[in-house]
């Protein structure tokens, strides 16, 4: 693992910004959103109709879509840096409300002789089912991870199970052998293998992510060959593989909110930890100077699937009352653009030898507890109380959401463009 510092990377690259494949997938997953907005909730209600000559379908969707676009171009044009960095994190949340709105507005929808046994339309039980999954994530979140690091093992487990169970339904539905939509079979064999293999990937994903790097050739291959079947069930599958892919749309349509909740509950908690830190460090800050040598702090890309993960140890700050120890706490320091192109396994230095930092979670000892007498004197520094918060004198602490989350952003686009928009279209021309 290689610790690399600003000046390094602002030779070689430009700061902040997304790397041109980045920035390509997130401009083509805006256009694929915006036509899937559009256009998949009129391609559906032509599919679900007994006639050809039924009412035309309500024009709902057109304000769901031009609300979409409203968001994704102020996102786009708002605010400060790399604009397609800002468009990649704004487009997730634009996904879950969308998705919430279409949902709520197929309350008017025709009658139910109209359909043809599309039952993630007509009795899809959203609610039980969001409430399994986001039950699901959380449990497994907690069991592989501890304290902050949850919410980052949930997001990674919902984009891992998405990922799988997108790639695996068509052909799952494309193989069933059943001849009856029920309860029971149909459902372990469609969702129960993409749930095992996603949560065994992110759990290994998360403690072992150096070892995934290594074997990241592999797993790119794997993933386009899974890619490929995945298309290739869509490509002249029966009505029967069409109607059971059709049953179950609505997982991963849940899926999704799932992920994108995941993502904006990363950002919100980013947001208070932030906001707790400048209230610590408001009522009682001592300055200092970082008197160890070497790196005390870093920020680590641990996997495309998180956000940054910081990693702080024991150092010395030299104050005024003398030499305080840190022992670790949490670091509360606006990220550097240039953390956009550093590779997964590599960190930044935040801080080092020399950088002038304010802490927070100290007492001083009490006045009755320092003695001048005998050959050992107690310090008059103060000592850890508490949470130690940790910040950059000379930097106010900020929340940094845009480059904290633009990687899982990222990642979470690539699932939802490559796998569940060509399902929509497919279970809409299906016949």
């Amino acid at each position: 693992m290689r610790v690399i510092a600003d000046p390094d990377l602002e030779e070689v690259w430009i700061a902040g910004k997304l790397p041109a494949w980045a920035a390509a997938v997130v401009v083509a997953a805006a256009v694929a959103s915006f036509a899937a907005v559009l256009f998949g909730p009129h391609l559906i209600w032509q599919y679900i109709s007994a006639s050809p000559n039924h009412v035309e379908p309500p024009l709902h969707h057109l304000g769901v879509a031009l609300a979409f676009a409203i968001v994704v171009i102020t996102g786009f044009l708002s605010g400060s840096g790399d604009r397609v960095l800002r468009l990649a994190v704004v487009l997730p949340i634009a996904h879950v409300a969308s998705l919430f709105a279409l949902w709520a507005l197929w309350a008017e929808r025709p009658s139910e002789d109209t359909y043809k046994a599309v039952r993630w339309l007509t009795h899809a039980p959203i609610a039980p089912t969001l409430a399994a999954i986001a039950g699901f994530v959380v449990l497994v979140a907690v069991a592989i991870a501890r304290g902050r690091e949850r919410l980052h093992a949930a997001t990674m487990v919902a984009l891992s199970i998405l990922l799988a169970t997108g790639l695996w339904l068509p052909v799952a539905a494309r193989v069933w052998w059943g001849y009856r939509l029920v309860y029971g079979g149909s459902l372990l064999w469609m969702i129960g293998p993409p749930i095992v293999v996603g949560t065994a990937f992110a759990a290994f994903n998360f403690h072992w992510p150096s070892a995934l790097e290594r074997w990241r050739a592999v797993a790119i291959t794997t993933l386009c060959v899974l890619a490929v079947g995945a298309f290739g069930g869509y490509a002249g599958w029966t009505a029967s593989a069409a109607q059971m892919f059709n049953y179950y749309l609505y997982v991963p349509f849940a899926m999704v909110v799932v992920a994108g909740g995941s993502l904006a509950a990363l950002a919100l908690a980013r947001w208070l930890e932030v906001a707790a830190a400048r209230r610590a460090l408001a009522r009682d800050a001592i300055t200092g100077i970082v008197a160890d040598d070497g790196v005390a702090a870093r920020v680590e890309i641990a996997s495309w699937l998180r956000g940054p993960r910081t990693i702080v140890r024991a150092f010395a700050v030299t104050t005024r009352d003398g030499e305080v120890v840190v022992p670790g706490g949490h670091l509360v320091a606006a990220l550097s653009p240039a953390t956009t192109r550093i590779a997964c396994g590599d960190s930044r230095a935040v801080l080092a030898t020399g950088d002038r930092v304010v802490l927070a979670g100290f007492r001083r000892p009490a006045a009755d507890a320092i003695s001048d007498d005998g050959p050992f004197r107690a310090s008059a520094a103060p000592v850890a109380h508490g949470r130690v918060v940790i910040a950059l004198a000379d930097e106010p602490p900020s929340a940094s959401l845009a480059l904290a989350l633009w990687r899982p952003s990222v990642a979470y686009l690539i699932v939802v463009v490559s796998t569940l928009v060509p399902g929509l279209i497919g279970a809409a021309l299906a016949s």
